[in-house]
Protein backbone atom coordinates (compact mmCIF):
# COMPACT_ATOMS: atom_id res chain seq x y z
CA UNK A 1 0.00 0.00 0.00
CA UNK A 2 1.58 3.72 -0.97
CA UNK A 3 1.13 6.49 1.50
CA UNK A 4 -2.57 7.95 1.68
CA UNK A 5 -3.85 10.05 -1.06
CA UNK A 6 -7.03 11.52 1.33
CA UNK A 7 -6.11 13.06 4.22
CA UNK A 8 -7.78 14.57 6.92
CA UNK A 9 -6.41 17.13 9.37
CA UNK A 10 -7.98 18.64 12.63
CA UNK A 11 -6.17 21.68 13.08
CA UNK A 12 -7.76 22.79 16.63
CA UNK A 13 -10.02 21.27 19.08
CA UNK A 14 -11.11 24.51 19.66
CA UNK A 15 -14.60 25.29 18.86
CA UNK A 16 -17.55 28.15 20.22
CA UNK A 17 -20.56 25.84 20.12
CA UNK A 18 -21.53 22.46 22.37
CA UNK A 19 -23.96 20.72 19.82
CA UNK A 20 -25.62 17.77 21.50
CA UNK A 21 -24.53 15.13 18.48
CA UNK A 22 -21.18 16.16 18.21
CA UNK A 23 -18.84 13.59 19.28
CA UNK A 24 -15.88 15.50 20.05
CA UNK A 25 -14.24 16.72 23.61
CA UNK A 26 -14.20 20.27 22.17
CA UNK A 27 -11.91 22.80 24.08
CA UNK A 28 -9.34 21.06 25.89
CA UNK A 29 -5.75 22.12 26.21
CA UNK A 30 -3.74 20.93 23.44
CA UNK A 31 -0.22 21.23 21.92
CA UNK A 32 -1.50 21.45 18.09
CA UNK A 33 0.74 21.56 15.65
CA UNK A 34 2.64 24.69 14.86
CA UNK A 35 2.47 26.39 11.06
CA UNK A 36 6.17 24.94 11.38
CA UNK A 37 5.41 21.74 12.62
CA UNK A 38 2.72 21.01 9.89
CA UNK A 39 5.30 22.00 6.97
CA UNK A 40 7.80 20.07 8.35
CA UNK A 41 5.34 16.59 9.41
CA UNK A 42 3.28 16.70 5.96
CA UNK A 43 4.77 18.83 3.02
CA UNK A 44 6.79 16.12 2.35
CA UNK A 45 4.34 13.59 2.22
CA UNK A 46 2.45 15.94 -0.14
CA UNK A 47 5.15 16.78 -2.30
CA UNK A 48 5.93 13.62 -3.04
CA UNK A 49 2.62 11.65 -3.34
CA UNK A 50 -0.30 12.66 -5.65
CA UNK A 51 -2.97 13.82 -2.55
CA UNK A 52 -6.63 13.57 -4.19
CA UNK A 53 -8.11 15.28 -1.18
CA UNK A 54 -7.27 17.05 1.64
CA UNK A 55 -9.89 17.82 4.70
CA UNK A 56 -9.11 20.81 6.74
CA UNK A 57 -11.65 20.70 10.19
CA UNK A 58 -11.44 21.08 14.18
CA UNK A 59 -12.96 21.75 16.30
CA UNK A 60 -13.74 24.99 14.30
CA UNK A 61 -10.61 25.52 12.26
CA UNK A 62 -11.97 29.15 11.39
CA UNK A 63 -10.68 29.89 15.56
CA UNK A 64 -7.36 28.99 14.28
CA UNK A 65 -5.45 32.60 13.79
CA UNK A 66 -3.38 31.40 11.39
CA UNK A 67 -5.65 29.20 9.32
CA UNK A 68 -4.85 31.42 5.89
CA UNK A 69 -1.35 30.39 6.50
CA UNK A 70 -2.30 26.67 6.59
CA UNK A 71 -4.49 26.89 3.39
CA UNK A 72 -1.82 28.89 1.64
CA UNK A 73 0.44 25.88 2.15
CA UNK A 74 -1.02 23.30 1.66
CA UNK A 75 -3.53 24.39 -1.27
CA UNK A 76 -0.87 24.48 -4.09
CA UNK A 77 0.42 20.85 -3.35
CA UNK A 78 -3.07 18.33 -3.40
CA UNK A 79 -5.91 18.24 -6.04
CA UNK A 80 -8.75 19.16 -3.77
CA UNK A 81 -8.50 21.80 -0.34
CA UNK A 82 -11.95 21.48 1.20
CA UNK A 83 -12.75 23.07 4.56
CA UNK A 84 -15.15 21.70 6.85
CA UNK A 85 -16.42 24.86 9.54
CA UNK A 86 -19.85 25.73 11.36
CA UNK A 87 -19.33 29.11 9.27
CA UNK A 88 -21.29 30.56 12.48
CA UNK A 89 -18.33 32.61 13.78
CA UNK A 90 -19.12 36.12 12.61
CA UNK A 91 -16.37 37.28 10.45
CA UNK A 92 -16.33 33.59 8.90
CA UNK A 93 -18.10 34.75 5.75
CA UNK A 94 -15.49 37.41 5.39
CA UNK A 95 -12.29 34.92 5.97
CA UNK A 96 -13.61 32.19 3.88
CA UNK A 97 -13.71 34.22 0.92
CA UNK A 98 -10.35 34.99 1.14
CA UNK A 99 -8.77 31.66 1.82
CA UNK A 100 -7.62 29.63 -1.16
CA UNK A 101 -9.80 26.40 -0.47
CA UNK A 102 -11.47 24.46 -3.16
CA UNK A 103 -14.74 23.03 -1.70
CA UNK A 104 -16.97 24.10 1.92
CA UNK A 105 -18.53 21.48 3.73
CA UNK A 106 -20.55 23.82 6.44
CA UNK A 107 -23.56 21.81 8.56
CA UNK A 108 -26.91 23.18 8.92
CA UNK A 109 -28.95 21.25 11.06
CA UNK A 110 -32.20 23.83 10.89
CA UNK A 111 -34.58 25.19 9.45
CA UNK A 112 -33.92 27.78 11.80
CA UNK A 113 -35.61 26.97 14.92
CA UNK A 114 -34.38 23.60 15.04
CA UNK A 115 -30.77 24.51 13.80
CA UNK A 116 -30.49 27.04 16.72
CA UNK A 117 -31.99 24.97 19.17
CA UNK A 118 -28.60 22.57 17.91
CA UNK A 119 -26.05 25.13 18.09
CA UNK A 120 -26.90 28.24 19.33
CA UNK A 121 -29.38 31.11 19.33
CA UNK A 122 -28.83 33.46 16.07
CA UNK A 123 -26.15 31.04 14.62
CA UNK A 124 -28.58 29.62 11.51
CA UNK A 125 -28.86 33.21 10.03
CA UNK A 126 -25.39 33.69 10.63
CA UNK A 127 -24.50 30.85 8.80
CA UNK A 128 -26.52 31.94 5.73
CA UNK A 129 -25.66 35.77 5.75
CA UNK A 130 -21.84 34.17 5.84
CA UNK A 131 -22.85 31.73 2.72
CA UNK A 132 -23.61 34.80 1.05
CA UNK A 133 -20.18 36.49 1.11
CA UNK A 134 -18.90 33.86 -0.37
CA UNK A 135 -18.16 33.48 -3.97
CA UNK A 136 -19.88 30.30 -5.19
CA UNK A 137 -18.14 30.76 -8.35
CA UNK A 138 -14.11 29.96 -7.58
CA UNK A 139 -15.12 27.03 -5.45
CA UNK A 140 -15.77 23.31 -6.95
CA UNK A 141 -18.45 22.69 -4.21
CA UNK A 142 -20.68 24.32 -1.40
CA UNK A 143 -21.49 21.04 0.45
CA UNK A 144 -24.62 21.49 3.39
CA UNK A 145 -24.40 18.43 5.91
CA UNK A 146 -27.40 18.21 7.73
CA UNK A 147 -26.93 15.30 10.83
CA UNK A 148 -30.84 13.86 10.70
CA UNK A 149 -31.66 13.02 14.83
CA UNK A 150 -33.86 13.14 17.15
CA UNK A 151 -33.32 16.79 17.16
CA UNK A 152 -34.68 17.40 13.96
CA UNK A 153 -36.60 14.14 12.74
CA UNK A 154 -39.50 16.27 12.27
CA UNK A 155 -37.84 18.97 10.04
CA UNK A 156 -34.84 18.26 8.21
CA UNK A 157 -36.56 18.14 5.05
CA UNK A 158 -37.10 21.95 5.10
CA UNK A 159 -33.29 22.45 5.31
CA UNK A 160 -33.84 22.26 1.34
CA UNK A 161 -36.22 25.22 1.18
CA UNK A 162 -34.31 27.26 3.98
CA UNK A 163 -31.37 27.23 1.98
CA UNK A 164 -31.90 27.28 -1.48
CA UNK A 165 -30.28 28.68 -3.60
CA UNK A 166 -26.82 28.87 -1.30
CA UNK A 167 -25.58 25.63 -2.00
CA UNK A 168 -24.75 22.77 -4.48
CA UNK A 169 -25.64 20.14 -2.67
CA UNK A 170 -27.21 19.41 0.50
CA UNK A 171 -26.31 15.97 2.30
CA UNK A 172 -28.67 14.34 5.00
CA UNK A 173 -26.80 12.02 6.99
CA UNK A 174 -28.35 9.87 9.97
CA UNK A 175 -26.63 10.25 13.17
CA UNK A 176 -23.39 8.40 14.66
CA UNK A 177 -23.69 6.63 17.66
CA UNK A 178 -23.66 3.95 20.16
CA UNK A 179 -24.93 1.54 22.75
CA UNK A 180 -22.97 2.07 25.96
CA UNK A 181 -22.43 -2.28 25.54
CA UNK A 182 -21.00 -1.32 21.70
CA UNK A 183 -18.48 0.45 22.82
CA UNK A 184 -17.83 -1.79 25.73
CA UNK A 185 -17.78 -5.02 23.66
CA UNK A 186 -15.52 -2.42 20.96
CA UNK A 187 -12.99 -1.90 23.68
CA UNK A 188 -12.42 -5.50 24.99
CA UNK A 189 -12.13 -6.55 20.95
CA UNK A 190 -9.22 -4.22 20.77
CA UNK A 191 -7.81 -4.64 24.09
CA UNK A 192 -7.93 -0.66 24.36
CA UNK A 193 -9.70 1.91 27.19
CA UNK A 194 -13.76 2.85 26.71
CA UNK A 195 -12.10 6.64 25.80
CA UNK A 196 -10.43 5.41 22.86
CA UNK A 197 -14.34 5.62 20.95
CA UNK A 198 -14.81 9.29 20.55
CA UNK A 199 -18.73 9.24 19.45
CA UNK A 200 -22.06 10.07 21.42
CA UNK A 201 -23.78 6.95 23.45
CA UNK A 202 -27.06 6.50 22.61
CA UNK A 203 -29.25 9.30 22.64
CA UNK A 204 -31.79 10.00 25.82
CA UNK A 205 -34.28 9.62 22.80
CA UNK A 206 -33.44 8.43 19.47
CA UNK A 207 -35.16 9.48 16.53
CA UNK A 208 -38.42 7.65 15.23
CA UNK A 209 -37.72 5.27 12.64
CA UNK A 210 -41.15 5.25 10.71
CA UNK A 211 -40.81 9.85 11.34
CA UNK A 212 -37.24 9.23 9.30
CA UNK A 213 -37.95 7.04 6.77
CA UNK A 214 -40.98 9.34 5.75
CA UNK A 215 -38.90 12.47 5.88
CA UNK A 216 -35.56 10.53 3.77
CA UNK A 217 -38.35 9.50 1.44
CA UNK A 218 -39.00 13.19 1.21
CA UNK A 219 -36.30 15.13 0.93
CA UNK A 220 -35.38 12.67 -1.88
CA UNK A 221 -38.34 13.45 -3.65
CA UNK A 222 -37.91 17.18 -2.87
CA UNK A 223 -34.45 16.79 -4.65
CA UNK A 224 -35.64 15.65 -7.80
CA UNK A 225 -37.26 18.97 -8.21
CA UNK A 226 -34.74 21.55 -7.11
CA UNK A 227 -31.66 22.43 -8.91
CA UNK A 228 -29.73 21.45 -5.40
CA UNK A 229 -28.12 17.58 -5.34
CA UNK A 230 -29.43 15.96 -2.53
CA UNK A 231 -27.45 13.37 -1.11
CA UNK A 232 -28.28 10.68 2.14
CA UNK A 233 -26.20 9.11 3.77
CA UNK A 234 -25.44 6.06 4.62
CA UNK A 235 -26.18 5.76 0.37
CA UNK A 236 -29.09 4.12 -0.91
CA UNK A 237 -30.24 3.08 2.98
CA UNK A 238 -33.70 1.17 3.28
CA UNK A 239 -36.53 1.59 5.20
CA UNK A 240 -35.20 -1.43 7.32
CA UNK A 241 -31.62 0.00 7.65
CA UNK A 242 -32.94 3.02 9.13
CA UNK A 243 -35.64 0.91 11.68
CA UNK A 244 -32.23 -1.07 12.56
CA UNK A 245 -30.19 2.35 12.80
CA UNK A 246 -32.72 3.78 15.24
CA UNK A 247 -33.48 0.24 17.12
CA UNK A 248 -32.22 -0.63 20.66
CA UNK A 249 -30.15 -3.56 18.74
CA UNK A 250 -27.07 -4.21 16.76
CA UNK A 251 -26.94 -3.85 13.55
CA UNK A 252 -26.13 -7.39 11.84
CA UNK A 253 -25.32 -6.52 7.86
CA UNK A 254 -22.47 -4.67 7.71
CA UNK A 255 -20.16 -4.00 4.84
CA UNK A 256 -16.29 -3.46 5.49
CA UNK A 257 -14.48 0.04 5.78
CA UNK A 258 -12.60 2.06 3.40
CA UNK A 259 -11.72 4.68 5.48
CA UNK A 260 -9.26 2.56 7.72
CA UNK A 261 -7.66 2.17 4.20
CA UNK A 262 -7.82 5.40 2.38
CA UNK A 263 -8.42 7.82 4.72
CA UNK A 264 -5.32 8.66 7.63
CA UNK A 265 -7.27 11.51 10.51
CA UNK A 266 -4.53 13.64 11.96
CA UNK A 267 -5.43 15.14 15.14
CA UNK A 268 -4.29 18.17 16.58
CA UNK A 269 -1.46 16.97 18.05
CA UNK A 270 -0.11 15.05 15.12
CA UNK A 271 -1.26 11.73 16.13
CA UNK A 272 -2.63 9.53 13.34
CA UNK A 273 -5.85 7.76 13.55
CA UNK A 274 -7.52 4.92 11.69
CA UNK A 275 -10.48 6.44 11.89
CA UNK A 276 -12.95 9.49 13.23
CA UNK A 277 -14.57 7.91 15.73
CA UNK A 278 -11.18 5.54 17.00
CA UNK A 279 -8.98 7.17 18.44
CA UNK A 280 -6.01 4.71 18.99
CA UNK A 281 -2.68 6.32 17.82
CA UNK A 282 -1.06 4.69 15.29
CA UNK A 283 1.58 7.07 15.69
CA UNK A 284 2.51 10.38 15.23
CA UNK A 285 3.94 12.59 13.07
CA UNK A 286 6.20 14.34 14.90
CA UNK A 287 7.92 11.44 15.08
CA UNK A 288 7.71 9.81 11.57
CA UNK A 289 6.38 10.26 8.38
CA UNK A 290 2.87 10.40 7.75
CA UNK A 291 3.23 7.28 4.86
CA UNK A 292 5.58 5.21 7.28
CA UNK A 293 2.65 5.55 10.03
CA UNK A 294 0.31 4.52 7.22
CA UNK A 295 1.65 1.27 5.90
CA UNK A 296 3.67 0.62 9.24
CA UNK A 297 3.08 -2.15 11.18
CA UNK A 298 0.46 -0.88 13.99
CA UNK A 299 -2.08 0.34 11.38
CA UNK A 300 -1.38 -3.33 9.46
CA UNK A 301 -2.02 -5.35 12.98
CA UNK A 302 -5.26 -2.84 13.25
CA UNK A 303 -6.62 -3.65 10.17
CA UNK A 304 -5.84 -7.21 10.07
CA UNK A 305 -7.70 -7.87 13.24
CA UNK A 306 -10.96 -6.00 11.53
CA UNK A 307 -10.27 -8.28 8.87
CA UNK A 308 -10.69 -11.40 10.69
CA UNK A 309 -12.95 -10.64 13.29
CA UNK A 310 -15.33 -8.52 11.66
CA UNK A 311 -15.87 -4.62 11.99
CA UNK A 312 -16.30 -3.60 15.30
CA UNK A 313 -19.83 -3.50 17.70
CA UNK A 314 -19.08 0.74 17.27
CA UNK A 315 -19.42 0.88 13.76
CA UNK A 316 -22.71 -0.46 13.61
CA UNK A 317 -23.96 3.22 13.04
CA UNK A 318 -21.70 4.74 11.04
CA UNK A 319 -22.05 5.39 7.24
CA UNK A 320 -18.96 4.18 6.40
CA UNK A 321 -20.33 0.80 7.08
CA UNK A 322 -23.39 0.70 6.15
Amino acid sequence: MNGPANITLEVTNQCHLDCDHCYLETNRNLDELSVDEIEACLLAHLETHDVESFVITGGEPLLRPDIDEICEMIAPRVEELRLLTSLSTRDAGSLVAELPIDALNVSVDGPRARHDAIRGEGTFDRVLENLRRIDRSRLNEVYLNCVVSSYNEEAFPDVLEAVDPLADTVGFQLQTWARPDDVARSAERLDCDEGTFMLPAVPDHPATPSTVTENVQEVRERGERSSTTVRVFPPGISDAVIHEWFGSGEREQMRGCQTIYRRPLVGPEGDVYPCPFVRQSMGNVRDEPLSEIWTGRSIEQFRQRLSETGLLPICSRCACSA
